[in-house]
């Protein structure tokens, strides 16, 4: 991957000319995972020669790329450049997973199941097998006495609650909850506004009230289900205890840098060497598969030529025999061998990454310390840091922890099973 190109970065190197030329020394023969980790600006994959943890269509947020990445069909075979949002990208078939086992699909089978129309069948059954378990019978008296209070005003959902309604009559028992007049008249009210049909009214009162019992079962349920279902209150002490957890981490850790700030400033001042900017060097580093070409790219830098003229005698008839990183470099960056000397001048030939590299350094830029102000962000976070291990290791005094070493052992082994 290379970057798009940022506005105000005038250094930056065209972005698409230089995948292009990645690409170009791929087609040479050159190695896709070196030439990853020595370019690739994906930093989260360059490490590991650009390689990415599988992915499925639909997952990444990058249609062109995953057009061009299902494209590829045979092991090894690489794709031309493709732009995308993020910059330009060059792809490397690797392999394809089979369709995973039963237990890891089971999530995405239960969604398209619940969306099926057979699941409606069994949600019916469902709220039966409630409405038998809870003892909740049709309740005849009811429906007669909304179909004597209901009129035609229904049908143009003008219909409004009289003023006598009998608010505080029970309409229905469910467990130890109960159910009024007033609860299903709402219920009503509310309905006719969706009401499509011209059926007669009793046909439509004897369903909404039915729609509204299975409703009203439904949300009991869910509303004791921690007695209902023993897996459910498990989960739902795991998310108090967790809810518990986070207040106590919040007031204890997070918050600690915003109530403490002279703690903050102490714990910066006690730790002042830890923040700073690495040494860099200002820099053109020449890249070449091939030790006589950084041979003659030493030559060149030793006469006074830039990168720009190198370029232009080197890489002739569509071959990329060198390629340049510019910049202002770190020493733990990918285009610098991990021996290179921070040394103004002409470096000498380094191997790196199966490749020749030599640079030009044109200054080497001084580690410098950082003010509070410039490291806080770093400051907060390892502050906070701190104050957790503090807190832990109160815990770990006020309270004694035993492990269970069977129990563990089992766990392991289930794991590695």
């Amino acid at each position: 991957m290379i970057s798009k190109k940022k506005e105000k970065d005038s250094t930056q190197q065209d972005p698409e000319k230089r995948i292009y030329d990645i690409y170009n020394k791929i087609q040479q023969g050159e190695n896709f995972e070196s030439l990853a980790k020595e370019f690739s600006e994906d930093k989260s994959s360059a490490s590991k020669g650009g390689k990415l943890s599988p992915f499925s269509g639909g997952q990444l947020s990058s249609k062109p790329f995953e057009e061009a990445a299902f494209a590829l069909k045979e092991k090894g075979e690489v794709s031309k450049p493709v732009e995308t949002n993020f910059g330009w990208h060059i792809l490397k078939f690797i392999d394809k997973k089979p369709v995973q086992s039963f237990d890891k699909m089971k999530g995405q089978l239960e969604l398209k199941v619940k969306r099926d129309s057979r699941s409606k069948l069994i949600d019916q059954a469902f709220v039966k097998n409630l409405r038998t378990r809870y003892n909740v019978s049709e309740n005849k008296d009811a429906i007669k006495y909304f179909n004597d209070l209901v009129t035609e005003d229904y049908y143009n959902r003008s219909w409004s609650i009289p003023e006598d309604l009998n608010k505080t009559q029970i309409l229905n028992t469910i467990g130890i909850k109960q159910i009024t007049y007033a609860d299903f008249e709402s219920y009503l009210h509310m309905s006719q506004r969706k009401n499509r049909t011209k059926n007669p009214l009793n046909q439509i009162i004897e369903e909404q009230y039915n729609a509204f019992l299975n409703q009203s079962v439904l949300n009991y349920y869910e509303e004791n289900l921690e007695n209902e279902n023993q897996e459910f209150a498990n989960i739902v002490g795991e998310y108090r205890d967790g809810l518990l957890l986070f207040d106590l981490m919040e007031s204890e850790i997070w918050n600690a840098a915003k109530k403490d700030s002279l703690g903050l400033k102490e714990f910066y001042n006690m730790n002042k060497d830890t923040y700073f900017v690495p040494e860099k060097v200002d820099a053109v580093v020449a890249s070449s598969s091939k030790r006589k070409n950084a041979k003659k790219v030493l030559k060149y830098f030793n006469q006074g030529q830039n990168d720009e003229q190198i370029s232009k005698f080197l890489n002739k008839k569509g071959k990329v025999n060198v390629m340049f990183t510019k910049g202002e470099l770190v020493k733990d960056h990918q285009a610098i061998p991990p021996n290179f000397e921070f040394k103004e001048g002409v470096s000498k030939i380094y191997e790196h990454n199966n490749s020749f590299i030599v640079a030009m350094v044109n200054k080497v830029i001084p580690k410098e310390y950082l003010s509070f102000t410039d490291a806080k962000g770093r400051v907060i976070s390892d502050f906070q840091e701190q104050k957790e291990k503090d807190w832990l290791a109160q815990l770990h005094k006020a309270y004694e922890v035993k492990v269970n070493n069977t129990v563990l052992s089992q766990i392991k082994a289930q794991i590695k099973g």
